[in-house]
């Protein structure tokens, strides 16, 4: 009797260990895929960044060469005005 308490006992831990296995696979199998996920929103996450930063760039240039032409539109102004006097036209 003992004998056989012991060797069912046996089996019994043998079957605990093999759920715990498979729930340790499970495991391992979700974890692989967030893991997966994750790579897939950093590499999205990549690409977004690189966009923003492009169109950060291109906004700067953007805003570079209109102050380049406020500036070039000022002078044209202030040499029209120097043209004319209060009165119109200069022809001196």
């Amino acid at each position: 009797i003992i004998t056989q308490t012991a060797q069912l006992t046996q089996v019994e831990m043998q079957e605990e260990n093999k759920k715990t296995m498979q729930e340790v696979a499970s495991a391992m199998k979700s974890n692989k895929e967030t893991n997966e996920s994750l790579k897939d929103f950093q590499s999205a996450l990549k690409d977004t960044m690189e966009n923003l930063n492009k169109g950060m760039d291109d906004s700067l240039k953007a805003n570079n060469a209109l102050r380049e032409v406020s500036a070039l539109n000022s002078v044209s102004m202030i040499g029209k005005i120097a043209e004319t006097d209060v009165s119109g036209a200069n022809f001196d």
